[in-house]
C-alpha cells in the first residue's frame, strides 16, 4: 500500500490554538480592518494542518462539505418541486 503524504503551499500551523492566536494578530492591524477583512483558523482536509483564511464561513462550508452542499440542493429542488405543483394546481399557500 502507498502512502501518499500531501504539503499544502500556505503556511502551515500545528495547531488551532497558534493557528487563531495569528489570525487574531491579523485582525487586529489597521490595514486589515480597514478592508473589513476578518481571518480565521481552519483545518485543511487535505493535509490535515490549520491554515488561515478570510473567506467567508459559509461560502467555506460551501465548498468544503460535500453533505452540506447536498442537502442545501436538496432543500432547493424540493422548495422549487412544492412551488411548480401549488402553481400548476392553484393551490394558494
Amino acid at each position: 500500500m502507498i502512502q501518499v503524504t500531501y504539503t499544502c503551499v500556505k503556511v502551515v500551523f500545528q495547531n488551532k490554538q497558534l493557528a487563531v492566536q495569528r489570525a487574531n494578530e491579523i485582525n487586529a492591524e489597521d490595514s486589515v480592518k480597514k478592508k473589513g477583512y476578518k481571518f480565521w483558523a481552519y483545518r485543511c482536509p487535505m493535509c490535515l494542518n490549520y491554515h488561515l483564511t478570510k473567506m467567508d464561513r459559509l461560502l467555506a462550508k460551501w465548498i468544503n462539505d460535500i453533505a452540506y452542499r447536498n442537502k442545501m440542493r436538496e432543500e432547493a429542488f424540493v422548495q422549487r418541486e412544492a412551488a411548480y405543483y401549488n402553481k400548476r394546481n392553484n393551490i394558494k399557500e
